[in-house]
């Protein structure tokens, strides 16, 4: 959509990674920075038809539903159990664990 913006979300491994991105953004491109901490801690990556993966049940908490650069769907929980529980709930969507340095991490 003509206007439209988009988000971004950077998922990292400590807060040190993201001090980092930031410094380099300020530094190296001279943009502004505002880092929004999310509650969540958990990503998979959703495998499955599309059919499978619109009609999914999600946890109650819910679950924030991104696109990686490669337009991989990714899932983020706010616990190991919501997406333990999301994944047995629907049998028919593989959860895949991100994994560090794949592009989807």
């Amino acid at each position: 959509a003509q206007g439209a913006q988009r988000e971004l979300v950077l998922g990292a491994v400590g807060d040190l990674q993201f001090d980092v991105v930031s410094a380099r953004l300020v530094d190296e491109y001279g943009v502004q920075v505002a880092v929004e901490r999310l509650p969540y801690v958990v990503g998979r990556s959703l495998v499955g038809e599309p059919a499978a993966i619109a009609a999914m049940v999600w946890p109650y908490a819910g679950a924030l539903r991104v696109r990686d650069r490669e337009g991989r769907l990714i899932a983020l929980f706010h616990s190991l159990r919501d997406a333990d529980r999301c994944a047995e709930r629907n049998p028919d969507v593989t959860l895949r664990a991100l994994a560090s340095g794949d592009g989807t991490a």
